[in-house]
């Protein structure tokens, strides 16, 4: 079972295509369906502040998966398996620990005052560093 995540290169997680967590959904299903699936709740239960660049399903999906610059307009074409779906997806569930990244000065910032890491310190933190975080991470990182 392959889907258009599954076949990406350079994710910040490594995820098997597959079925669910708990084995009760096992057939990929179009990207089609995730375009009108709302995240506004999933992105203020981890403390990310309603983003623009996150519309819809879809959009957190691309952002969680590392391809930030790829235009979702083609969607109609991808398939999306249950595992992906999950794991990128509303499904997603942040680590406990807190996130903390260098400012300019070299100083350590704790991401707590920020909430979830939102896309703008995506951007950020892969052009100072080359290391891509998912959208609402908290992980520890310096």
């Amino acid at each position: 079972m392959n889907c258009f995540f599954g076949a990406l290169q350079g994710m910040p997680v490594n995820i098997e295509c597959g079925p669910n967590r708990k084995g009760t959904k096992s057939e990929v299903i179009s990207c089609e369906t995730l375009v009108d699936k709302n995240v506004e709740y999933h992105l203020k239960s981890i403390n990310v502040k309603k983003e623009s660049n996150i519309k819809d399903e879809l959009d957190l999906i691309l952002w969680r998966s590392g391809k930030i610059n790829v235009s979702s307009k083609d969607y109609k074409t991808w398939i999306i398996c249950p595992a992906h779906e999950e794991q990128l997806g509303v499904g997603w569930r942040t680590g406990r620990k807190r996130c903390k990244y260098q400012n300019e000065d070299g100083s350590l910032c704790n991401l707590k005052q920020f909430g979830g890491i939102n896309t703008t310190l995506v951007v950020n933190l892969k052009e100072k560093t080359g290391q891509l975080l998912q959208v609402g991470d908290r992980k520890y990182f310096a």
